[in-house]
C-alpha cells in the first residue's frame, strides 16, 4: 500500500501548492522552456494553470489552459484507485495470490489488474503518441484557440 499512498500524497501536496500559488501571478512557477525558446506550446503547457483552475472548481478555465490534462484527470484517478485497491488486497507475506479462472474476485498478483497484458504494454506508447499528436495539433494556428495554452 505504500507506493500508491505516497504517490497519492505527492499528488495532493502538489495540487495544494498549485492551488495556493496561482501560476498566473505568483511568479513561483517556471515558464515552459520550449515555449520560452521557440514559441511552441508543448503538450504540458498550461498544465499548472489547469490544475489551479480544477482545484478551484473552474473546469471551463482548466479546459482552456490544457484540455488534454482535464480529459486525463478522471482516467488517471480511476487507475490510481484501482492500483490502491489491488495493493490493499495483496497478501501481506509478499506471495502473489491468483484467483482461478471462474473464481470470484480480482487477480491480485503483483503486476496484474483489470488491464490485459497487451493493453498494459501498449499503454505507454499510446500515451506517448497522444502527447505528441496533441503537442503538434495545439501549435496549428487554426486549432490554437481550442487547444492552445
Amino acid at each position: 500500500m505504500r507506493d500508491p499512498l505516497v504517490l497519492g500524497g505527492l499528488a495532493v501536496a502538489g495540487t495544494l501548492a498549485v492551488a495556493l500559488l496561482d501560476p498566473r501571478s505568483s511568479g513561483v512557477w517556471p515558464a515552459c522552456p520550449l515555449l520560452s525558446l521557440t514559441g511552441l506550446a508543448c503538450p504540458l503547457c498550461g498544465g499548472l494553470r489547469a490544475v489551479h483552475d480544477l482545484a478551484h472548481g473552474d473546469v471551463a478555465g482548466a479546459w482552456g489552459s490544457n484540455p488534454l490534462l482535464v480529459a486525463l484527470v478522471v482516467p488517471v484517478v480511476l487507475a490510481w484507485l484501482a492500483w490502491t485497491v489491488r495493493q490493499g488486497r495483496a497478501p501481506r507475506d509478499g506471495r502473489p495470490t491468483r484467483v482461478p479462472p471462474g473464481g470470484r474476485g480480482p487477480d491480485v498478483t503483483p503486476g496484474h489488474g483489470t488491464l490485459g497484458a497487451t493493453a498494459r504494454r501498449a499503454l505507454g506508447p499510446v500515451l506517448l503518441v497522444v502527447l505528441l499528436v496533441f503537442g503538434v495539433l495545439r501549435n496549428v494556428p487554426a486549432l490554437a484557440g481550442a487547444l492552445g495554452p
